[in-house]
């Protein structure tokens, strides 16, 4: 069940948008780098794409059929 539910997220999507974001953190750091905040930006970001994949999901379920 948990399987079903991941794949709804699109974990590819996700990932890639990862390591965009820990590029564009370790830069803006400037070598002053928060691993508290950066754990919480990952976090952020991945619930935010994450119910961006689903909500896409459950609009386009007509559509993929």
């Amino acid at each position: 069940m948990f399987k079903h539910y991941y794949s709804l997220t699109k974990p590819g999507i996700i990932y890639g948008n990862l390591i965009t974001v820990s590029g564009g953190y370790f830069l803006a750091s400037h070598g002053n780098i928060d691993f508290i905040k950066y754990f919480f930006t990952m976090l952020g970001i991945t619930l935010v794409v994450a119910s961006g994949c689903v909500i896409n999901n459950i609009i386009d379920k007509d559509i993929d059929c």
